[in-house]
């Protein structure tokens, strides 16, 4: 979303939902006419980051739940803040997977590609294991993900220390 008239009415939208799209227009201070306004509001329904309610002059704008999802983030404006100064959910939106996720593209046609491959690939490489095998390689793969996320939260066992958490159900010493 790099269009500076989109920026400006996503901005516009978050401080003052539901408003008309001639507020929109005279709130942009003649940065762009009115069939701009107009045709940016359509292509921002469009990419689903934002709802309409209303039809034809009663028609409002509003913020769509799926923006938080679409929405790039700028990652050095964000912890440019302090922690405590930064703006985060206080709980997890379970709509989003019932309808928000269900309702948005996340994945464009190249990357749904890509990723039909790779799922082909697994498949058709999986097949060759036994059972034993199989089920040994979800084994490991369950460790290794365990200890990196465990990493990644400040926990300092090792990867054998985590093994053994994980299938003899005994910490570490110390």
């Amino acid at each position: 979303m790099a269009d500076t008239n989109k920026q400006i009415i996503i901005k516009f939208l978050k401080e003052n939902e539901g408003v008309s799209s001639k507020e929109i227009h005279e709130a942009m201070a003649s940065s762009a006419s009115y069939a701009t306004v107009k045709r940016v509001l359509a292509d921002l329904v469009l990419q689903n980051f934002i709802t309409t309610e209303g039809q034809r002059k009663a028609t409002k704008y509003y913020i769509s739940t799926a923006y938080e999802v679409l929405a790039s983030v700028n990652l050095d404006e964000y912890y440019s803040f302090e922690v405590d100064e930064r703006k985060i959910k206080k709980q997890f939106s379970f709509d989003l997977i019932r309808t928000i996720l269900s309702e948005i593209d996340l994945f464009t046609k190249e990357e749904l590609i890509k990723l039909n491959t790779l799922q082909n690939q697994f498949e058709s490489n999986v097949k060759e294991l036994s059972e034993a095998s199989y089920k040994k390689e979800f084994e490991r793969l369950a460790i290794d993900l365990s200890w990196k996320s465990s990493q990644i939260e400040g926990n300092t066992y090792s990867l054998l220390e985590t093994e053994l958490l994980l299938k003899e159900k005994q910490t570490a010493s110390g």
